[in-house]
């Protein structure tokens, strides 16, 4: 049950917002992009995004350093992005499953059912995929929702 419970919950960047303070964020949500050829992903900060190209803040193997990767959104599958820090509910997963208990036979049902639906809620709050959003209104996730302006060199933003 621990791994189940371990693997199901998205760890999130320090850069993103508790759920609360959501509309005063200055850095742009985590994305996750997975390319075509299905080799390679990329994820990082949202910095911008247009109809040709994903401008991602990405982490190196030493997270200290960072750098700029451009993603032509051609050769992209598909993404996922987290704009915040969801509430934790994972606590909750241990407190449903010892009050199935408490159902007798009705906990064969109630049992999985409680499982399955505290782990889908704590997993899936503040997040969409390319299924629910379209490039123009991912924009707003980014930290340049307008594109990056002239006078700032992708070198210089950290």
């Amino acid at each position: 049950m621990a791994v189940i419970c371990s693997s199901c919950s998205m760890s999130s960047p320090d850069y993103l917002p508790d759920s609360e303070n959501i509309d005063v964020n200055v850095y742009g949500s985590y994305i996750s992009i997975v390319m075509k050829d299905a080799e390679h992903t990329t994820g990082g900060e949202l910095i911008a995004v247009d109809s040709a190209n994903f401008i991602v803040l990405t982490e190196t193997d030493d997270s200290l350093v960072k750098k700029i990767k451009i993603v032509p959104v051609k050769k992209v599958d598909n993404f996922v992005i987290k704009y915040a820090e969801g509430d934790d509910y994972i606590a909750a997963v241990p407190l449903y499953t010892l009050a199935s208990l408490t159902h007798g036979y009705y906990a064969l049902i109630t049992l999985p059912l409680n499982l399955i639906i505290t782990l889908v809620v704590n997993s899936e709050a503040f997040v969409y995929s390319d299924k629910n959003i379209s490039l123009d209104d991912l924009k707003m996730f980014a930290r340049f929702p307008q594109g990056i302006p002239p006078n700032i060199r992708y070198d210089s933003i950290k």
